[in-house]
C-alpha cells in the first residue's frame, strides 16, 4: 500500500508493492509472506546495526468488504477454500 508521491521526495530504499511487480495479495495481506520479507531487510538491507531506520509495513485487509468485479474474494481471500489461496 503505497499512496505517497512523487518518489523523488517519497523514497523507500527498500519497498515490495503491486507497482513492483509482487502479488498485490502476498504482499499486503500473507502476514507469513511479509514476515519473512521483514526478516529479508534486516537481515541484507540494514547499512549497519546502528543505523536508524522507519519500518513501514501496510496491511491491505482494511479493504474487506468488498462488493465489486471480485466478488467475494476480498471477503475470503486467505481461508484455504477453492480459488482462495492459504496463508
Amino acid at each position: 500500500k503505497h499512496h505517497v508521491g512523487p518518489m523523488n521526495v517519497y523514497y523507500f530504499d527498500y519497498m515490495k508493492t503491486g507497482d513492483t511487480g509482487y502479488d498485490i495479495n502476498q504482499i499486503g495481506r500473507n502476514i507469513t509472506q511479509m514476515k519473512e520479507y521483514m526478516i529479508d531487510f534486516f537481515d541484507n538491507h540494514l547499512p549497519s546495526k546502528d543505523t536508524p531506520f522507519f519500518l513501514y509495513i501496510a496491511f491491505i485487509d482494511t479493504h474487506r468488504g468488498c462488493n465489486d468485479d471480485r466478488g467475494p474474494f476480498c471477503n475470503y481471500w486467505g481461508n484455504g477454500t477453492e480459488g482462495m489461496g492459504v496463508i
